[in-house]
């Protein structure tokens, strides 16, 4: 039976090897995985942000989704009002003219955590 400190060290060392996966890494995909991947073990959140925003530079299409990622999770996560205002008015511009393929229950978190953290 696992207990949950060996669970944790599991989980450490596949965030780990996903990181040396991906430190090198072109492909904003795989990027934008790894960084959600930190995110949502609430691990190295600055090295999701790198991820985040690499995958941001290398992404031609301006993918909201992985926006998203660098913006919702990432930068309001670390309390970063400051940095995520943009996004946050990307984002909502995006998803109110119908470009953005975002849920609205993603819109509302974001929302919810943009004010949690100084925001609107």
């Amino acid at each position: 039976m696992k207990t949950p400190e060996r669970e944790d060290d599991e989980l450490k060392k596949a965030l780990e090897t996903a990181k040396e996966y991906v430190s090198d890494s072109g492909d904003d995909g795989d990027l934008n995985s790894v960084a959600w991947a930190f995110l949502e073990a609430n691990e190295d959140l600055a090295s999701a942000e790198a991820f985040a925003r690499r995958a941001v530079e290398l992404d031609r299409d301006n993918n909201v989704s992985i926006l998203h990622t660098l913006l919702a999770s990432i930068l309001l996560a670390q309390r970063n009002w400051a940095q995520a205002k943009p996004y946050v008015r990307s984002i909502l511009d995006r998803f109110s003219t119908g470009e953005s393929s975002l849920r609205q229950d993603s819109i509302d978190q974001m929302i919810a955590d943009a004010v949690r953290v100084g925001g609107p």
